[in-house]
């Protein structure tokens, strides 16, 4: 049984921030810490990044703009699960106490 060639995926676009999102989300479910999640983010942006490449190339801007984008996603949405509301107050406290 012969398979039927497959049109070639080239016009697929990743949602960049939803990825890093979600690398954050996993990592914090599962328990790991901020060190595993750069290696994920890093990871994912090598991962898209290769694959644009391979698919036509792309500028070195551009594949900046990949790791950048899943970063600042990652490591937001990352602040947002760690950050205990206790300690946001404590820091946005007058240290005189009249805030």
């Amino acid at each position: 049984m012969s398979k039927s060639p497959e049109a070639p995926v080239t016009s697929i676009v990743p949602d960049l921030q939803f990825i890093g999102w979600q690398i954050a989300e996993q990592t914090f479910s599962d328990g790991e810490g901020a060190a595993k999640l750069l290696d994920y983010l890093q990871g994912a942006a090598y991962a898209i990044g290769f694959s644009i490449w391979k698919e036509g190339g792309a500028s070195r801007g551009q594949m900046h703009y990949v790791a950048e984008t899943i970063a600042q996603a990652g490591k937001a949405r990352w602040v947002e699960l760690t950050m205990d509301p206790a300690f946001i107050a404590f820091l946005s406290a007058d240290p005189e106490g009249r805030a």
